[in-house]
């Protein structure tokens, strides 16, 4: 009787199905395999069936030996199967083939060995200890030995897949171990109602086993995800062709929660706050940790290290405080009262108001760090108001700006505070974008804001100011405005270069502002409004009353001018501005700089922003974690980091080698002197003069300067303080008072030129004596081709035959011109050019951004047109027909500068409107100009094309049309009614012609010549009359409103800068260059012929445009611009 299990009724009886699967038998097995689930035959089983279950679920049935049915279609089953499985937990070692052999030989009930290490046999024990009473009514003790919960369970389900891959999911509960564990009975069961009954025995051999244990599973889960992991380990467990998931293989739930465990068991309590107070009393935190607070959260962190670093830093060069907050390191925290605390910034504080940043500062100041040279922070009230109370001493910052007003007072501050440019550009930037929406407008000023942060002086910084108040303050210009004039010219001249920059800008704000700068901005408007209005009405702001002294200027001055145009460039919102920001001119511009006599031009915070981008993206690898996680992982890496710059920076007394050494790398290692008398002078020495190596050595250590600190002086001492005398002779220096001291004869210095760059200054101009005679054992420079001597060169490569490279050319050329001269490239990321930040687009001298501000007039953006190859374009219906294009660059690039030249010139753009109606392809220009784009200019455009190229569409076809011509055959026919140039010729004896010429020849070499004497040759020639009349015929030149110029002769590419931009007529009319067309020929040669391509370069106000009927739209042209022109177009205006 079958052996029936509780649960739903089955759609089709156990026998019937077996039955009709096994009646086609001979049909899905082939080779021993079951036959695949898209197989015809299963659709059959499945219709025999009645439909009620579908043939993939029967060829998992199969495939998952339901039933036995994988066994009895492949003649393996041999037994009941009711019948149990019994295992033993032994194992035997084979192959693939020979595991799945045994597999295909198991029936419905087999046994089979799993084996096991002892020691890990032994590991997966444990004891049990159960209270138990006894006999006499006392509690004892019941110790029971048992596997390991889950673990053992683990490694018995992942070893029986793994040998014999029974798509069975084990579920063991009980189970039963002698004492001594050499003996065990327990039970497995599946859903699908199959049992194993596992018996232990004593264990027979050691066979190697790698387990899966919870914390290694979570462990590689902290660096990858779930989904991840499990994709990983089933590639390596599961076999080809296998449909059913292995049942041992954590689903991700399991893996999220083991995961989420692996992460709690790292923190030092589940309470952040208390997690942090218990690693500041731990090794780690100890003495850094200062101070911690709840409500607002904040976590002063102030290592004795890093004040002893800073300090000496502080005392050797010019410090530099950078600070700013970022967002994104820490989570937020929930008070008691269930609300959710605020952004939680580096330095780990909640509130960023001036009392929590003061006591901050304060705090550090406390705790022996030194007051700093310069500080650099951000445009935050709070803060500004905090430093200036802490660094300065002074209320707010209103009074602190004060005392930099009067520079020849004694209170003149010892801290230099400064704004970050950055950040003061960024909120100019938002400030133009609210607004202005002309982006024209918004260049010239950030431009002139530019220059502004620059000056270094009260005048030049009044000059600026009075010609920005009287640009965005006068509402007229023209005829009469003399003041407005005269400041423009003086805003160009200084943004163009024009006055000299005692010192140029070093290094290129390159760094945005990230998008936490609008939480930390939220943070403090708090502080803002508390400390900021209170503090402004005590002091009055001198600096304040200077803006405004000049503004007063500036109004009576326009009081009294009226021009006869509107200004373009009126902006009274800026002004207003520019006056409240006159209250912190000292901190976001260098106007003071001078007076303190340091700090950077301009001033930045780059450095801070760099620590930010390590911390966020390298260190935390832009994970968000718990305040308590974030604190630990920020110690660790401010002490290492640390540690390694005081490694640097600290020179060691015991062992200080004497050594010439170089503000850039040397390219050799430093060598000890030998200063005996028979020492041959093979290497570069210095002449100590009198100076003991004492006297150097405590010069070193005990200096304050910024040029030993950069190591521009060598440290020189003698390895176990011996001298040489003159004579040879060898004493002890008693460092105390020797009457000894270091020498080194005269005769034993080799002058040599390569060392001209080294720091020292006894070096100038030296001359290897070696090099001078040429000795046998020369090398030669790869790249300035010197004849030097071996210790004068520096090797490239290490082997037979190697470059060699002077000390001169090792310093001053660029590494990817070092690496030209290997025998073998190395790609080991050296190869490329060096990385170059990107310019700044306000403080540089940004020529031509700036003439486009200044040039204001709006030129409207023009569409581009594409080219009849790209595929999106679809067939154009003329008629009945279609018609396809191809190669229509030609046509396109002469149609782009034509609208360029309407949109950007009212001449040109009346000649098309009066001449549209004769010539379809101006009334074409004309209407992409007014319009724009649509399919009715690709329709008009093809029409267009066949009257040109003489095509004859018939009615119901499909014509493909290749546009491929040069750019001059096709100008001539589209200008053949409106030709370029007008040639009327006449002679004496009245003979009379007139020739017409669409484009006129130019040879290439007379590009670069002036075009007006060229235009004035062709006018004033004679020619020969061909009438037979042998009288000379004069000349006249009647031109167009479009010229066309075709060019030939050329060869190479020539800068579009050389090409004469205008020129004058007879009728004193002036025509302008508004467009070339680049000829782009193949890349390779072929047999058969590749067609080039054509580019339209319009020239748009100061700029060159690029209209490429391949790319999408127009690109701006790079500086440096060359081109291989075929026509050239000029306008008259």
């Amino acid at each position: 009787m079958e052996k029936l299990v509780p649960g739903k009724r089955p759609l089709v009886p156990r026998n019937i199905l077996v039955e009709t699967i096994l009646k086609h038998k001979h049909e899905l097995v082939f080779n021993n395999e079951i036959a695949r689930a898209t197989a015809a035959v299963w659709k059959v089983i499945e219709a025999g069936l009645d439909n009620k279950i579908k043939a993939t679920s029967l060829h998992s049935m199969c495939v998952g030996n339901r039933y036995h049915l994988k066994s009895l279609l492949t003649d393996t089953a041999t037994l009941d199967a009711d019948q149990e499985y019994e295992v033993s937990l032994n194992e035997c070692e084979s192959s693939e083939s020979n595991r799945n052999s045994m597999r295909n030989s198991l029936g419905n009930s087999f046994n089979f060995i799993l084996s096991i290490k002892t020691s890990k046999f032994e590991s997966l024990l444990t004891e049990r200890v159960y209270a138990r009473k006894t006999m006499k009514g006392k509690i004892g003790e019941r110790r029971i030995t048992i596997f390991q919960p889950s673990k053992w369970t683990e490694i018995v389900s992942k070893k029986i897949y793994d040998d014999y891959r029974l798509n069975h999911g084990y579920h063991f509960k009980n189970h039963y171990l002698t004492r001594q564990a050499d003996y065990g009975v327990f039970k497995g069961l599946c859903k699908c109602g199959s049992t194993v009954i596992c018996k232990a025995k004593e264990n027979v051999e050691n066979a190697n086993y790698e387990g899966i244990s919870g914390k290694k599973i979570a462990k590689d889960l902290q660096t990858e995800s779930t989904v991840k992991w499990r994709h990983r380990v089933a590639s390596e467990m599961m076999d080809k062709g296998i449909s059913v998931e292995p049942p041992h293989l954590y689903n991700a739930d399991v893996l999220r929660v083991a995961k989420h465990e692996c992460i709690r068991m790292q923190y030092l309590d589940q309470d952040p706050i208390k997690a942090i107070a218990i690693l500041k009393k731990s090794s780690v935190g100890q003495n850094v940790i200062r101070d911690i607070g709840y409500d607002p959260f904040h976590v002063t962190i102030a290592s004795a290290h890093q004040i002893r670093v800073f300090n000496k830093m502080n005392r050797i060069c010019e410090t530099n405080l950078s600070i700013d907050a970022t967002g994104g390191v820490a989570k937020k925290i929930v008070h008691v009262d269930g609300r959710v605390s605020k952004h939680i910034f580096l330095y780990n504080a909640e509130s960023h108001d001036m009392a929590s940043i003061s006591k901050w500062l304060l705090g550090t100041i406390r705790c022996g760090m030194e007051f700093p040279r310069q500080v650099t922070i951000d445009e935050s009230k709070a803060l500004e108001n905090a430093c200036a109370l802490i660094f300065s001493g002074d209320f707010n910052i209103t009074k602190y700006a004060n005392r930099c007003f009067n520079t020849g007072k004694t209170d003149f501050p010892k801290t230099y505070i400064r704004t970050d440019v950055a950040h003061y550009i960024k909120s100019w930037v938002n400030f133009f974008s609210k607004e202005s929406k002309e982006k024209w407008k918004k260049k010239f000023y950030l431009c002139a804001i530019g220059q502004l942060i620059l000056c270094r002086d009260r005048d030049s910084a009044k000059c600026l100011i009075t010609a920005l108040l009287t640009v965005s303050l006068s509402e007229k210009a023209g005829v009469g405005a003399t003041s407005l004039n005269e400041s423009l010219h003086t805003i160009k001249s200084l943004v163009l270069g024009n006055t000299c920059q005692e010192e140029e800008v070093e290094e290129i704000i390159s760094k945005t502002i990230e998008d936490s700068e609008k939480d930390i901005e939220e943070a403090t408007e708090e502080g803002e409004d508390e400390d900021e209005p209170q503090m402004s009405n005590l002091v009055a702001n001198q600096w304040q009353q200077w803006g405004n002294d000049i503004r007063n200027e500036v109004e009576r001055k326009l009081e009294y001018e009226n021009g006869d145009d509107y200004n373009p460039r009126y902006f009274p919102a800026f002004a207003e501005r520019l006056m409240k920001k006159m209250a912190t001119i000292p901190l976001w511009s260098c106007i003071c700089r001078d007076d303190f006599g340091y700090g950077r031009i301009p001033a930045s915070s780059a450095p801070v922003e760099a620590e930010f981008n390590i911390i966020k993206n390298r260190i935390l690898c832009k994970r968000i974690l718990r305040v308590d996680v974030a604190v630990r992982t920020f110690l660790e890496y401010i002490d290492g980091k640390l540690k390694i710059f005081e490694a640097k920076s600290n020179p060691t007394n015991e062992n200080i080698n004497i050594e010439i050494k170089s503000t850039m790398e040397s390219p050799r290692r430093p060598k000890k002197i030998d200063v005996s008398d028979d020492a041959t002078p093979n290497f570069p020495v210095v002449s100590l003069n009198s100076t003991t190596a004492y006297e150097i050595a405590q010069k070193f250590n005990s200096s304050r300067s910024r040029d030993i600190f950069k190591d521009e002086l060598s440290p020189i001492s003698s390895t176990k303080n011996d001298t040489h005398c003159p004579s040879g002779s060898i004493e002890k220096e008693n460092f105390s008072g020797s009457k000894c001291e270091s020498y080194v004869p005269e005769e034993s210095i080799r002058r040599r030129k390569p060392l001209h760059d080294l720091s020292s200054e006894m070096n100038q101009e030296f001359v290897c004596e070696y090099c001078e005679k040429k000795s046998n054992n020369e090398q030669v420079c790869v790249i300035c081709k010197r004849i030097m001597c071996s210790e004068c060169t520096v090797s490239q490569t290490e082997e037979e035959g190697e470059m060699k490279l002077c000390l001169e050319c090792f310093q001053n050329s660029r590494k990817d011109d070092r690496l030209a001269t290997q025998k073998i490239d190395n790609w080991k990321g050296k190869g490329g050019s060096p990385k170059i930040s990107k310019k700044s687009r306000y403080l540089n001298k940004n020529t031509a951004e700036f003439l486009d501000a200044m040039s204001f007039k709006k030129y409207c953006k023009l569409p581009c047109l594409k080219n009849g190859t790209i595929s999106s374009l679809r067939l154009i219906k003329i008629g009945n027909s279609e018609v396809s294009l191809t190669n229509t660059c030609a046509f396109d690039s002469i149609t782009q500068i034509l609208m360029a030249a309407m949109s950007d010139n009212d001449n040109i753009k009346k000649f098309m409107n009066i001449h549209r109606y004769q010539n379809n392809f101006f009334d074409l220009v004309y209407d992409t100009v007014e319009h724009g784009i649509s399919q009715k200019t690709y329709k008009r455009r093809a029409e267009i094309i066949c009257h040109l190229f003489g095509e004859e569409i018939k009615d119901n076809t499909t014509h493909e049309i290749n546009c491929t011509t040069s750019a001059s055959s096709l100008a001539a026919k589209i200008f053949k009614t409106h030709p370029s140039f007008i040639e009327i010729r006449q002679c004496e004896d009245g003979c009379y012609r007139k020739i017409e010429y669409a484009t006129y020849g130019w040879h290439a070499r007379l590009l670069k010549e002036n075009l007006q004497t060229f235009i004035e040759t062709i006018a004033t020639k004679e020619k020969r009359c061909k009438n037979n009349c042998e009288t000379y015929q004069s000349v006249s030149l009647e031109m167009g409103d479009i010229v066309l110029f075709e060019v030939y002769g050329q060869e190479d590419k020539i800068p579009i800068d050389s090409i004469s931009n205008s020129f004058i007529n007879k009728s004193n009319e002036t025509y302008h260059l508004m467009g070339v067309i680049h000829y782009v020929g193949p890349k390779m040669l072929t047999r058969t012929p590749i067609p080039g391509h054509y580019i339209a370069y319009c020239k748009r106000g100061t700029c060159w445009m690029v209209y490429d009927d391949l790319k999408e739209k127009a690109e701006r042209s790079s500086q440096n611009l060359k081109v291989y022109p075929e026509i050239l177009v000029y306008c008259k205006i």
